[in-house]
C-alpha cells in the first residue's frame, strides 16, 4: 500500500501534465512516504469528475490527493496536510488555504483544487 495517491484527470493534456508530474515528483521528494500518481485520461470528455472518480476506484494509498494536469504544485503538497492530518486526527479536506473536514465511508480525502470542494457546514476554521 500506498502513503499517498495523487489522482490527475487529464483531457488533452499534452501540453501540461508533464509539469504537473515533475512538480508531484518535487513536492514527493520533501514527503517521508511512498506516493502513488494515476493518470486518468479522460478521451471520452465526460468531464474532470468522472476521471476522479475512476482515479478514487484504482488508489491504493492510506491518503489520496487530486491534482489536475494544468496545475503544478508547492513543494509542501503532501507535508502541510499531513501535518494538519496529525494536529486534527480527523478526515479532512484541503482546497486553496482552507481545511475542510470530510466524512465518507470512514475513508480519507486530500483534495487540492481551485474549487471548494465541501459544503460550508463541513469546514473547518483553520488555515495551513
Amino acid at each position: 500500500m500506498f502513503d499517498a495517491s495523487v489522482i490527475i484527470p487529464a483531457y488533452n493534456a499534452s501540453e501540461t501534465l508533464n509539469e504537473a508530474i515533475l512538480s508531484i515528483d518535487r513536492a514527493s521528494e520533501r514527503f517521508d512516504g511512498e506516493v502513488e500518481k494515476i493518470i486518468i485520461e479522460d478521451t471520452t470528455g465526460k468531464g474532470p469528475s468522472w476521471a476522479r472518480n475512476r482515479g478514487l476506484e484504482k488508489a491504493r494509498g492510506k491518503v489520496v490527493f487530486f491534482c489536475d494536469a494544468d496545475d503544478t504544485v508547492k513543494e509542501d503538497f503532501f507535508v502541510k496536510p499531513y501535518s494538519a492530518l496529525k494536529y486534527f486526527s480527523k478526515s479532512v479536506c484541503t482546497g486553496e488555504n482552507k481545511i475542510f473536514r470530510v466524512e465518507r465511508n470512514n475513508a480519507l480525502y486530500l483534495c487540492i483544487y481551485r474549487r471548494k470542494l465541501c459544503r460550508r457546514e463541513n469546514m473547518l476554521s483553520v488555515y495551513l
